[in-house]
Order: C-alpha cells, then structure tokens, then sequence
C-alpha cells in the first residue's frame, strides 16, 4: 500500500510540475545560476546600495541566508497584496470618476493603468500554476 500511495504522489507531483511550466524552468535555472555566481553578483549589489540598504533595515542576519531569504520572500508577498489592494481602490474611483465623466478618456487615465497594475499579481500567481 505504502508503495502505492508512493507512486500516486510521484504522478500528482509530476502533474504540477508539468503545469508551471516554462516559467517554472526558467526560475529555477535563474535560482541556481544566483546560487552559483553569487560571489560576483553580491559585489554588483554592492555597488547599487542594496546591501546596504537591506542592512540598515534589519533585513539581513549574518551567517542565516535561509532567514534572510525568508524574510525578503515575505516582503515581496506582502509588496504584491499591497499593489492588489490599492489596484483595485485605483479601479474602483477611476471607474466612478469614467461614469461621472463617460468619455474615452478618463477611461484611458484612471481605468486601464490600475487595472494593469491589478494584473501583475494575477498574472504571477497564473504562471506558477496557483490559478
């Protein structure tokens, strides 16, 4: 039995695999092409401030990349609900501010950038396969 409740993972398993898809390939070569050429990236960071600036935060612990690495995953999730929420408050009042106007062009200023902005998270979420 252990068997084969260990092959029927191993098939739902590949099924997910299979459904991320080109974007999960590609993250993952990203991934470990980071991991293998990090002494000359983090040099690059460095330069740019964000060493820096990440440590002035407390976003960075010494000797724990897994903590570090955590807590910056974390930040870009909350980041994405934020840019969700206020995407969506932009649709709300820009489509209020397109029906008190009812022109073409307060569609195009107020409706269709936070709707684009609303996507990006929704579009992220699709292409790892959460959708």
């Amino acid at each position: 039995m252990n068997t084969l409740l260990s092959a029927a993972n191993a098939a739902i398993q590949y099924n997910r695999g299979r459904q991320t898809g080109l974007a999960g390939l590609a993250g993952i070569g990203i991934a470990i092409l980071i991991a293998c050429f990090w002494e000359y990236l983090l040099p690059i960071f460095d330069f740019m401030g964000i060493v820096d600036f990440l440590d002035r935060q407390g976003l960075i612990f010494e000797g724990e990349g897994g903590l570090t690495a955590f807590i910056l995953f974390t930040i870009a999730v909350r980041a994405c609900i934020v840019f969700t929420v206020v995407g969506t408050i932009l649709i709300v009042f820009g489509l209020l501010l397109s029906r008190i106007f009812s022109s073409e062009w307060a569609v195009k200023i107020f409706v269709i950038p936070p709707l684009m902005l609303l996507m990006i998270p929704v579009v992220i979420f699709w292409m790892k396969g959460m959708l």
